[in-house]
């Protein structure tokens, strides 16, 4: 057996242990991209509605997808594939944010258009700072999703 394979088994046991941030190892998983141990970890039941102590779920993260842009369009749909549609699309942060609106944050056009295909996500939804996707999308300096 892979020595990455026997340490993921023995870390099983701390599938739901939280850092100070309450964030789990599939937060880390789908920040960083990493579509091989996502896939390992909700294939053993990580919770993928968990949030974190800033009210951001794992889908949040891989919505944002800032270290391997290829692989985060994977991750997004993985984990958000553990989620009930209805649930999914009302995922908001504690800013009141959406998986939608932390892609246009984050200028990611593919994670972008992923969502207007598959989705009808609110475009005119307001976060608590009263902004929506188009003010996110100005304040990036995104003509392509502006558009």
């Amino acid at each position: 057996m892979p020595l990455d394979l026997r340490f993921f088994q023995l870390c099983l046991l701390a599938l739901q242990t939280f850092d100070n941030d309450a964030r789990t190892p599939l937060h880390y998983a789908a920040q960083r991209g990493q579509l091989d141990i996502v896939e390992k970890l909700l294939a053993v039941n990580a919770r993928n509605a968990t949030r974190d102590c800033f009210g951001i779920s794992p889908a949040h993260y891989a919505a944002q997808g800032s270290f391997r842009a290829q692989n985060f369009l994977n991750v997004f749909k993985v984990c958000s594939a553990q989620v009930m549609f209805g649930e999914f699309q009302d995922q908001y942060d504690s800013d009141g944010r959406s998986c939608f609106m932390w892609a246009v944050i984050a200028d990611q056009e593919e994670m972008v258009r992923f969502f207007l295909d598959n989705f009808e996500p609110d475009r005119n939804h307001h976060d608590k700072y009263g902004y929506t996707v188009l003010h996110h999308a100005a304040q990036v300096g995104s003509l392509r999703l502006v558009k």
